[in-house]
This record gives C-alpha cells, sequence and structure tokens, in this order.
C-alpha cells in the first residue's frame, strides 16, 4: 500500500504558476495553518492566504489560536463565514476574525463574495508571491484561476 501512496491532494502541495506559489491546503486547524505558512514563507516574498472559515464550534474553540496564526501570513483574505448549519454565535464571523487577525499584528479583509475575495487577491499577487488557501474545492479553483490570468496582468 506504502509504494501506492502518492500523498494528500489538496494538502500543502506547491504549484508554480506564472512566479505565482500555489499553495492549496485542506488545512483549518490553528497549528497546521501556522506550520504550513512558515514551512512557505521560508521560500517565497509574501504569502497571501485566503482562509474560509466555517462552524461556529470550530472558531469558537481555536479563535485565539487561528488569530495568531493567520497573523503570521502577509495577508489574509477571508471568505464568507459558512455556518454548517450550527446555530449563530455572537462575535464569531469573518469581519471579527479578521479584526483578531489585526489585533495579532497581521493584515487582514473579510470579504461577502467568493467574487470580491479572489479580485481582491488578483489585484495584489505579484511574481515571487504563494497564495495559500485554507479552504476547499471553490476556493481552489478560483485561485487556480486568478494565478493563471496573472500571465495577463
Amino acid at each position: 500500500a506504502l509504494t501506492d501512496y502518492k500523498g494528500l491532494n489538496h494538502r500543502c502541495q506547491m504549484q508554480e504558476i506564472h512566479g505565482i506559489w500555489f499553495v492549496p491546503d485542506y488545512a483549518s486547524h490553528p497549528t497546521c495553518v501556522s506550520n504550513d505558512i512558515a514551512w512557505i514563507q521560508a521560500r517565497v516574498q509574501r504569502i497571501h492566504v485566503v482562509y474560509h472559515p466555517y462552524r461556529y464550534s470550530l472558531m469558537q474553540c481555536h479563535w485565539d489560536a487561528l488569530g495568531q496564526a493567520l497573523a503570521d501570513a502577509d495577508h489574509v483574505y477571508l471568505l464568507p463565514f459558512d455556518p454548517c448549519g450550527e446555530t449563530h454565535i455572537d462575535g464569531i464571523d469573518s469581519p471579527s476574525l479578521a479584526q483578531n487577525i489585526e489585533n495579532n499584528g497581521g493584515h487582514a479583509q473579510a470579504f461577502e463574495s467568493f467574487e470580491s475575495t479572489f479580485e481582491a487577491v488578483r489585484q495584489n499577487l505579484q511574481s515571487g508571491d504563494a497564495l495559500m488557501i485554507f479552504a476547499g474545492h471553490k476556493a481552489f479553483e478560483l485561485g487556480h484561476e486568478v494565478c493563471q490570468k496573472l500571465s495577463n496582468k
């Protein structure tokens, strides 16, 4: 079985696209996020992170550590919060997470749609940067498209 194992898809796999390092990553736990940012940071000029906050229970449990972990990126773009069917908890949302990251010395911005998030990413990415996406398939696809279109910038 080990000889056939190819690794986990979308788990901190770097791919260079037009001078940008594209790094899709399903990780959401603060320890993984922090470790992955540190690993990529040693290899690029700047790190742009797209993070998809989801589940009130997950965010509440890891709120402080997540704000600290994401603050290590050069810029964080927060997708709209996905409650995954959980009951609303006041103070747990994308704008509040952006403020948490800012309070930890980072630079973050919350967006109201996937499209507006990736438009902001597109405007800020430069050759030599990394685009890390801590999310899932739709975000991975949009991030890949942004990197592909940068050759026309």
